[in-house]
Order: C-alpha cells, then sequence, then structure tokens
C-alpha cells in the first residue's frame, strides 16, 4: 500500500492532496494555463486558490471513498503536477491515468519514474486487471510515456471529447496485469 508523502526517488515524491496546497497548484496551474489549456478543458475552471482548493477536498473525498486515487507529483520539494487514477471500474476491474506535469519539467523523467508505482499499487494492492492512458491525438509528448512504459495501442476513440468547441480524438493504451513487468 502506498503512505504519503510516497517516495520514488532522493528528488521525487507523491503527495496526498489537501487544501494547505491550494496556493502552490493554483500558481503552477496559471504558469502553464497556454500548455494545460492545449489538452485539457478544466484549467480555466481554476480562476482562484479557492477554486483548487475545493478540487483539492473533492480529490481527497474521492481517494477515501476509493472512487478515485489523485495525487500530487512532487519535485525538489516543489509540487510540479498531478498523477491520478480515474474512472475506476468495477465490471472490468481497470481504470483510467490522468497527469500532467509542469511544462518547465518536462524531460526529466517524472512521469515515466511515478506512473510505474501508481501501476504497481493498481495491479497489486487495488487488484486492477488492466490500466488505460487516454491520449489526445496530437499529444505526442502523452503517446511517447505510453509506448515507453509499455503500454499497448489498442484502438482510436473518435470524437472521444470536446475542446475548444472541437472534437477531439483519443488514442486508447492499455497495459494489463499479465503483461505488466514482463
Amino acid at each position: 500500500m502506498l503512505k504519503f508523502p510516497h517516495p520514488i526517488h532522493a528528488d521525487l515524491r507523491l503527495l496526498a492532496p489537501h487544501a494547505d496546497q491550494a496556493r502552490e497548484l493554483f500558481a503552477l496551474i496559471q504558469n502553464n494555463l497556454n500548455h494545460l489549456q492545449q489538452w485539457l478543458s478544466w484549467p480555466t475552471l481554476m480562476k482562484t486558490p479557492l477554486d483548487v482548493a475545493i478540487f483539492l477536498n473533492t480529490a481527497a473525498r474521492h481517494n477515501r471513498a476509493g472512487t478515485a486515487l489523485i495525487l500530487l507529483l512532487q519535485y525538489q520539494g516543489k509540487i510540479c503536477g498531478v498523477l491520478s487514477y480515474n474512472d475506476f471500474q468495477a465490471h472490468d476491474c481497470s481504470a483510467n491515468i490522468g497527469y500532467w506535469l509542469d511544462a518547465a519539467h518536462q524531460g526529466r523523467g517524472i512521469i515515466s519514474s511515478a506512473l510505474p508505482v501508481l501501476m504497481r499499487h493498481g495491479f497489486q494492492d487495488l487488484g486492477l486487471n488492466q490500466v488505460f492512458i487516454r491520449v489526445a491525438e496530437g499529444n505526442d509528448k502523452s503517446a511517447a510515456v505510453a509506448k515507453r512504459l509499455g503500454f499497448q495501442w489498442t484502438h482510436t476513440q473518435q470524437d472521444a471529447e470536446t475542446l475548444h468547441q472541437q472534437a477531439i480524438n483519443h488514442h486508447v493504451y492499455v497495459m494489463r496485469r499479465e503483461d505488466w513487468k514482463k
């Protein structure tokens, strides 16, 4: 089981969400607004630190209820992004993985280091059979993470979401328990 803060390596930790982190996370979101809005619809909804505090409290509630697992990434003592299991599905013991990372922290192996810890927790502790990464078409960096970690492309979901009033396709990647750590 994961205990928090959970060390990944000397510079990187996973943190449980808490409203005390709202100002730091808000500043990070604001500094990355253009970067995040490319692929995500929610950043413009985070207008104040209070909005982020509400998100963090909601995330903590979901974590306690077991309906999601939303964690903060901390690199060298500063929050640099979010890593999560979303949409736990009881019927097939699956979940979707979500993540975002501060643009200045990309290329340091942060997601590639933290994601295997989340996957191990999902397969060994939560009993998941498969986990998915759904990548917006054109988000080559996220697709590269999925491929580097051994996820297999399964299909492209047409019109998977609407972003900036445009239909966006998702490339769907899967890691199954039996393929993990082969």
